[in-house]
């Protein structure tokens, strides 16, 4: 009863104590249990024998002292009666009970659950973004180059790095969905469950999200772009030129490694970038410089890659303000605009990241991007002159990492007040924000569920609550019935007494007192009688085993090869 008031209670001293005091039961039970249920089964057998009953009952009765016992005696006596099977039954509710009040009270969370909405930065954000043109790009590089190389000198550390599901600023990393598929063969456009340990992030800078709960755990969905990329082939190439390598649309090439959206390399040597129209897949060709060459020709890896975007519906969950994506599907809704690849906005990006680390290409070497991407968790230390060779790294890792890389410069070209300043105003400013530009911006809305844990509380296991009042009922009605059975039984309780062994004994020499006398009052009496299960007919041929008293006789022990009748 004690134990059911304290249901859904927060946690007590009080509280405490009795589970303190519950670990006591399974010790205390059973002896108690054995008191009463052993004391109604000796007395009901008393009941049972003044009013005549068989001897195998009366067994059962006042020999089943225990679940061992009830058991032993059916299976001794061959017989599988009512009684045997309902005592047995009664002796299995002791560990039972015992058990149940140990299991009756324990400790949970408790929580409460609300939903909220949370506010984070929408796909058409790219819109305001810096490769809207040249002067645009220029005006924003120097900006965008240092959140970029930032980016990518973090990407080795515990915080922000390439396993962290968060980015350096706090915001919430988007997996690279083509990474997941590889790993889980779900059906086309269902969720796809993201292992973190294994699948490689789309970009290093994460999605802006504002209203987050900074208690509690959530859930929410939001809805992301990113590019990806396939590269079917990377090759060396000893004699790489202008026209050959990279486009002569180029004028100045000023960098070690170029993209280039085009024909497949090398089936048509006098390719250039796709300037006619918009698609939703084109070819992508990464080249980089792997020595320096004389004649303008110099030795290359090529890699030959499909470059395409996606929108995808990532389900979040966060604990306070940590964050990482559980899942991921494709989104199918169109946005205003299109998801296909514009040349003119690809040439634009592509040539931003080429520009990036202009000051390293010509005799410095390979760019940091290059031997970033050749080992994500290099140090960037100098090696001037020296190149790197792409070639040896695998098609797959060179596809993710060439993802990250364009979707990391794509992203640190807008919306860089909100993800790196931190989304910390009234949940409604997002309706209409304002971009360091001035240009106005509406952030999409989700609902997020919530569940925030206010401490402990205290649970009573009903199931097992029931259990144990049962037990407890079934010993209450015992003892009653063992108190009742008792004032109306007029004969002796001599039944499985050592001292009803002397009654009307010929081998007992001495006075046994009267035949009213209980068992126990009768041992009493004579308590410091010596006797001894002996041969009584020690003159006879054949012996006979009773129990007699060594005082003024001489019994003989048994002996083996004696005959006994």
């Amino acid at each position: 009863i004690i134990a059911g008031s304290l249901d859904q209670k927060p946690t007590s001293a009080f509280g405490a104590k009795v589970q303190q005091a519950l670990l006591l039961a399974p010790t205390v039970f059973p002896i108690i249990f054995a008191a009463l249920m052993g004391k109604f089964f000796r007395t009901y057998g008393l009941y049972r024998a003044e009013r005549g009953v068989t001897l195998g009952t009366l067994e059962q009765l006042v020999g089943c002292q225990s679940l061992f016992a009830a058991i032993e005696r059916q299976v001794i006596l061959r017989r599988l009666s009512l009684i045997g099977v309902v005592a047995t039954l009664f002796w299995a509710l002791s560990p039972i009970g015992g058990q149940s009040a140990l299991r009756l009270l324990s400790t949970s969370t408790h929580s409460t659950t609300y939903n909220t909405t949370v506010k984070y930065l929408p796909v058409m954000a790219d819109r305001y973004s810096f490769l809207r043109g040249y002067s645009s790009l220029t005006r924003g590089r120097p900006f965008v180059d240092a959140i970029f190389t930032t980016s990518l000198q973090t990407a080795r550390t515990s915080v922000g790095g390439v396993d962290s599901p968060m980015d350096i600023w706090g915001n919430v990393k988007i997996p690279n969905y083509y990474s997941l598929t590889i790993l889980d063969n779900a059906t086309s456009g269902s969720w796809i469950s993201v292992n973190h340990s294994k699948a490689m992030p789309s970009s290093l800078i994460g999605i802006p999200v504002a209203g987050i709960p900074s208690s509690g755990s959530s859930n929410f969905t939001i809805v992301s772009r990113q590019w990806s990329v396939n590269c079917s082939s990377n090759d060396y190439i000893q004699t790489c030129r202008t026209g050959i390598c990279w486009s002569p649309e180029i004028p100045e090439k000023t960098s070690s490694f170029t993209f280039e959206l085009g024909h497949f390399y090398p089936d048509d040597p006098t390719r250039g970038r796709d300037t006619e129209t918009t698609k939703s897949e084109a070819n992508l060709i990464f080249t980089s410089m792997a020595g320096v060459g004389e004649n303008n020709s110099v030795p290359a890896s090529v890699a030959n890659c499909k470059i395409r975007a996606g929108d995808f519906e990532s389900a979040i969950h966060c604990n306070g303000k940590s964050c990482s994506v559980e899942a991921m599907r494709p989104w199918t809704d169109n946005f205003e605009g299109n998801r296909a690849i514009s040349a003119y906005e690809a040439g634009l990006l592509f040539r931003g990241i080429e520009g990036v680390f202009v000051f390293d290409a010509g005799d410095a070497g390979s760019s940091q991007t290059e031997r970033w991407l050749l080992d994500p968790n290099t140090d960037f230390s100098p090696h001037r002159g020296q190149y790197v060779n792409m070639t040896n790294v695998p098609l797959q890792p060179l596809s993710y990492r060439l993802g990250i890389v364009v979707n990391t410069f794509s992203r640190a070209t807008y919306g860089t007040e909100f993800f790196m300043e931190g989304l910390n105003k009234d949940i409604g400013y997002y309706d209409d924000a304002i971009t360091d530009n001035g240009e106005h911006i509406s952030f999409n809305s989700s609902q997020a569920q919530v569940e925030n844990i206010t401490g402990n509380v205290y649970v009573c296991h009903w199931t097992w609550t029931i259990l144990l009042l049962t037990t407890s009922s079934i010993l209450l009605l015992a003892g009653t019935i063992s108190i009742f059975l008792k004032t109306i039984t007029l004969a002796p309780d001599i039944l499985g007494y050592a001292s009803s062994m002397m009654r009307d004994n010929p081998h007992a020499n001495v006075f046994v007192g009267g035949s009213y006398l209980d068992g126990l009052e009768k041992t009493r009496l004579l308590q410091n009688v010596k006797v001894m299960i002996a041969d009584v007919e020690v003159d006879s041929e054949v012996g006979h085993v009773a129990l007699a008293t060594q005082e003024g006789r001489d019994p003989q022990r048994l002996q083996k090869g004696r005959m006994y009748d």
